[in-house]
């Protein structure tokens, strides 16, 4: 078998290892810029979903205030007008609570 090689295969080795490594380089440094976007993204993403969860616990925290307001107005209670204050007398307690004998 004799086989017959151009020499000129020999020296485009090197030129096409040469295209490759730069592609390789362009390639790389490609994905790294889509990396650091596709992070700021996530990050976006992630303040977004904190937000609506705390958008969400507002909204059932004033719903089921709402829902308290107005079972307390059905029940007939009212905002008082003006406030009302009960004492008692340490001489007027029951035998358990008067401490003083």
């Amino acid at each position: 078998m004799n086989i017959r090689v151009d020499h000129r295969l020999y020296a485009l080795i090197p030129v096409a290892v040469i295209l490759l490594t730069v592609l390789e380089i362009v390639s790389i440094n490609r994905y790294a810029g889509s990396g650091k976007i596709v992070r700021s993204i996530d990050i976006q993403i992630d303040g977004i979903r904190q937000e609506n969860e705390f958008l969400r616990q507002r909204i059932a925290s004033h719903s089921s205030l709402i829902a308290i307001s107005e079972k307390s107005k059905n029940m007939g209670f009212v905002t008082p007008q003006k406030s009302q204050y009960v004492t008692i007398l340490t001489d007027q307690l029951p035998v358990a609570l008067n401490t003083t004998q």
